[in-house]
């Protein structure tokens, strides 16, 4: 009995990472299908000479679409793989529940530490171990205020966020 529950757990976390996985593939295909759907809508125009010309010359200018800017942060309620932090799960807005701030170096680097809000710092210490021990490297048991030592590394690969290096907290 004990062998099969600890079968039915290790494959329920199995899916759960084959889930996570394919969340992230299929953003990255939504990502995709838009930049091929802005491409589609892209209109060609034909451009008239304010004066007129003897020359009978027609001018085609693309347009080119908007440049979006990316932004720079991003938040996130915890590590929900096992080794890092999906695509899908960022959200640009901090919240009291979003515990990390990601930090974009690049397109495909990026820092991380513990949020500075009390409040998402009071809903990582119900539960360090679920929230921090993944992400973060500590001495003590957690309690109090957190301090963000030395940011962790990230490395964007696929859909995910891979932790290259933990962040180093401390409590205060």
């Amino acid at each position: 009995m004990k062998s099969e529950t600890t079968n039915t757990t290790w494959e329920k976390a199995q899916l759960k990472t084959e889930l996570e996985d394919l969340k992230a593939k299929n953003g990255k295909l939504e990502e995709e299908m838009n930049l091929i759907r802005l491409k589609e809508e892209t209109p060609l125009k034909e451009l008239v000479p304010e004066e007129p010309s003897n020359v009978n010359t027609i001018e085609w200018q693309i347009d080119k679409p908007e440049i979006i800017k990316q932004p720079e942060h991003f938040y996130t309620k915890y590590a929900d793989l096992i080794d890092g932090f999906s695509v899908a799960e960022l959200v640009e807005e901090e919240n009291n529940e979003t515990i990390f701030e990601i930090r974009l170096q690049s397109p495909n680097k990026a820092f991380f530490k513990v949020s500075e809000n009390p409040a998402a710092q009071k809903y990582a210490l119900t539960n360090a171990d679920y929230f921090l021990q993944k992400t973060c490297m500590y001495d003590v048991v957690p309690f109090g205020q957190i301090i963000t030592e030395k940011e962790g590394q990230l490395s964007l690969s696929g859909g995910k966020w891979e932790i290259i290096e933990p962040a180093k907290i401390s409590f205060k």
